[in-house]
């Protein structure tokens, strides 16, 4: 996966996480893992 694909993957995952969880409630690890990058 190229850097611009892994962008956009965790753009889209952390809308949606924060959509249902919310900002406050939702963890950079859960972004990462629903996008299936791993943390710098």
């Amino acid at each position: 996966m190229n850097e611009t694909d892994a962008r956009s993957r965790i753009l889209a995952e952390a809308t949606r996480l924060f959509g249902c969880k919310g900002f406050g409630a939702t963890s950079v690890r859960e972004v990462v893992d629903a996008a299936g990058v791993t943390k710098p």
